[in-house]
């Protein structure tokens, strides 16, 4: 478990992944939220829109298609980059 920029706890699973990965957060009202996949370049290799509901949170990102290799995921809520964390793609 990963404490956010403002504090809400965040876990990232399984790292490394094979075909997903899980990404939990806690919100404390319903927000826009965006996760960014990042090649190590700083590419995004999947972006996802969504909205959060108050409470806990799983966002599941499928991963299959992306080479073997380390990549950061990134959460933003209401347009502010709150997470980053490194995770490990294995085929």
């Amino acid at each position: 478990m990963f404490r956010s920029s403002t504090g809400q706890a965040i876990t990232v699973y399984p790292n490394p992944a094979i075909d997903v990965l899980n990404l939990n957060f806690e919100t404390e009202d319903v927000q826009n939220i965006l996760i960014k996949v990042l090649d190590l370049n700083g590419r995004a290799v999947k972006t996802i829109v969504s909205v959060s509901n108050t409470g806990t949170n799983t966002a599941t990102i499928d991963i299959k298609d992306l080479a073997s290799g380390q990549y950061f995921i990134q959460l933003y809520t209401n347009d502010a980059l709150i997470f980053t964390d490194k995770v490990r793609k294995y085929n």
